[in-house]
């Protein structure tokens, strides 16, 4: 029978490091709960006026044109003040309403 077949022995070879700094870096969940927390965060900012419309419409009570004037009333402030922070946010609402005028004349 033939001699088995020898390979020249293998030099022992480093390990390549994973990570190129001391720290490998926080796992990717981390970043995105952060990222995912800072964006509920802004858009639970953002005024939206279905609760205080609900609030309006079970509290402020009268089938009078008082008391359908004073719904009015309220949920235009309202509108007006989610219009107001949506102005300072947004720029398509800025370069829709760039004054009071212009909301004065959309109404």
């Amino acid at each position: 029978p033939s001699p088995p077949l020898l390979l020249p022995p293998v030099p022992p070879q480093r390990p390549i490091p994973v990570f190129p700094s001391a720290h490998p870096p926080p796992p990717a969940g981390f970043y995105v709960a952060v990222v995912l927390e800072r964006w509920w965060g802004q858009f639970r900012s953002v005024p939206a006026p279905d609760g205080l419309m609900l609030a309006v419409g079970c509290g402020v009570h009268g089938a009078d044109a008082r008391g359908r004037i004073l719904r009015r009333t309220l949920m235009r402030y309202g509108s007006l003040a989610a219009l107001l922070v949506l102005r300072a946010v947004s720029t398509a609402v800025y370069k829709r309403f760039p004054t009071t005028d212009h909301l004065v004349e959309a109404g």
